[in-house]
């Protein structure tokens, strides 16, 4: 915050949402630096918009029963500083029992891998899209 003059308390919905950015990207990202990257956060710089956004979310964030019908075949992305779990763990005990589920772990990358290594990232998408 202090390299980027956004310590204390904002004076526009702008420095909000920079600010939280910056607090996004610590627990998102592994390259910090790179919070400008990410789109987002207390929408259209209205803290009030993005409080709405927020009490409408579920609570919840159980895919695995939607993974295992899918009928196709998914490709998990993610980096191995993902705040969920790092190294993967979490992914691997959650993904593996789904046959149909391949998990792809980028190395020094956060949950927003395609921010930390776009080029890893761009290689694994297209790697996953060609198995249609």
């Amino acid at each position: 915050m202090a390299e980027e003059g956004l310590e204390g308390d904002p004076d526009t919905d702008r420095q909000a949402t920079h600010q939280w950015r910056i607090r996004f990207a610590a627990g998102n990202i592994f390259h910090v630096d790179r919070w400008r990257q990410l789109k987002g956060g207390q929408i259209f710089y209205s803290s009030r918009a993005g409080q709405a956004a927020g009490r409408t979310m579920g609570q919840t964030w159980d895919f695995t029963d939607a993974l295992r019908t899918a009928g196709l075949p998914i490709t998990v992305i993610n980096g191995d500083h993902d705040l969920v779990g790092f190294g993967g763990e979490y992914h691997r005990l959650t993904l593996d029992p789904i046959p149909n589920v391949e998990f792809v772990l980028l190395e020094d990358a956060g949950h927003n891998s395609w921010v930390d290594d776009p080029e890893a990232h761009r290689v694994a998408l297209l790697e996953a899209l060609a198995k249609y």
